[in-house]
């Protein structure tokens, strides 16, 4: 066995804590669970004061305004053109009441002057005749002025209905020109309110986003920042411990550390305990596998391993930092698989065994050392103390 002491110092590595952090991932899931939830519920309750351009927001509020002021006053003129629609309609059923009236009145008017007019003619026949007497000719001659005076007042009053009747044609048509005016005002001024109607929703939501400046809406990347400073949290954590962590990790770092040939191993209690294959990847990537699939078979591995190494059968010394009980239990059953000749005995870690550190140089040395549980710095004074001693170590089994 060689031992240097350059090799206490402790060399970071990453394949191990890569393969400790995934081991744990688990713990992983909670950290990022909980940073998301931690930092998201911290950015929804915490009191924000949004920053804010206020120059932006002012000049969208002054064109806000603009065209609150220019869509209520379109809506106050799209009523009025209501109002005077329906007055104009009702101006033009009025004359056209009116007209009938007159058209009525015109009808009895023209009745009556050609009732006069036939008069007329009768009476002027009766000039005419030669055979009429003096006094049928005196009465024609009386009536003939009376007549000619109801004519000339039946013709002033057709014209003159005839007239009235043209004025409210006239006063129809101006009316029904503006009728037409303002529905043709009302469709572009509808549509100048929808249009502006859009434009406000949309200006409303940029001023609405403008005020949540920088201090809201940002719940996701909180969320997102969380989960990533719990995964960090618990990589830095898996970092720290396995920087401070002084034991074994595996049997390779027991063979490179103090130059100690390996028997045999076994599965480690944690690794008993990886089922999946994820796990079993783990334990390849590290070197933390039973190459093995019983312990027994170990155990006769082990044996032939002491037998190649010895010369002849000798007296074999089961030692190392772990309990006496394990000692014992390993050289119990190495016993039973070396053959006959070899005497195996358990014996606690020498630098506290005063008895066994008197005899130490007539024993040969099998380690035994667990990952995990065997603290480096006490392999490293029993190595020192193997190596000052000059004895033998046959090899290292690695629980």
């Amino acid at each position: 066995m060689t031992y240097d002491s350059m090799h206490s110092k402790d060399e970071i590595d990453p394949i191990y804590i890569l393969a400790t952090i995934l081991r744990k991932w688990r713990r992983m899931i909670v950290c990022i669970v909980a940073g998301a939830l931690l930092l998201g519920g911290y950015c929804i309750i915490k009191p924000s004061e949004p920053k804010v351009d206020k120059e932006a927001v002012t000049a969208l509020q002054t064109s806000i305004d603009a065209n609150k002021a220019a869509l209520k006053a379109n809506e106050t003129e799209l009523k009025n053109n209501i109002i005077n629609t329906e007055a104009n309609q009702g101006k033009i059923a009025a004359n056209e009441e009116a007209m009938a009236a007159y058209r009525e009145f015109q009808a009895t008017q023209q009745a009556n002057l050609d009732a006069l007019t036939e008069g007329l003619r009768k009476a002027e026949s009766v000039l005419a005749d030669p055979e009429a007497t003096v006094s049928q000719t005196s009465a024609v001659i009386a009536q003939l002025s009376i007549l000619t005076n109801e004519i000339n007042e039946a013709s002033n009053a057709i014209l003159g209905t005839a007239d009235r009747v043209k004025e409210a044609e006239d006063e129809i048509t101006v009316w029904q020109t503006e009728i037409a005016n303002m529905e043709t005002r009302t469709e572009l001024l509808t549509t100048t309110n929808e249009e502006l109607q859009e434009q406000l929703e949309g200006q409303e939501a940029d001023m609405a986003e403008l005020m949540k400046g920088e201090g809201s809406g940002r719940i996701l990347l909180y969320i997102v920042m969380g989960a990533l400073l719990g995964a960090i949290l618990h990589c830095a954590v898996v970092f720290i411990w396995s920087l401070l962590n002084s034991g074994l990790r595996t049997a390779e770092e027991l063979h490179t550390r103090y130059g100690v040939a390996i028997l045999g191993e076994f599965l480690s209690e944690s690794g008993k305990k990886h089922k999946t294959k994820f796990d079993k990847l783990l334990d390849k990537l590290v070197g933390d596998m039973q190459t093995v699939s019983d312990d027994d078979e170990v155990y006769e591995l082990i044996a032939a391993g002491i037998c190649a190494d010895a010369d002849s059968p000798a007296n074999l010394a089961v030692t190392g930092t772990v309990k006496k009980a394990e000692l014992e239990e390993v050289a119990a059953r190495l016993k039973e698989k070396l053959p006959e000749g070899y005497e195996v005995s358990g014996k606690s870690n020498p630098a506290y065994n005063a008895e066994f550190l008197a005899e130490i140089c007539s024993y040969k040395v099998v380690l035994v050392e667990k990952k995990g549980i065997s603290k480096k710095p006490e392999v490293d004074k029993l190595a020192e103390l193997l190596v000052r001693n000059n004895v033998t170590v046959l090899g290292a089994v690695v629980r």
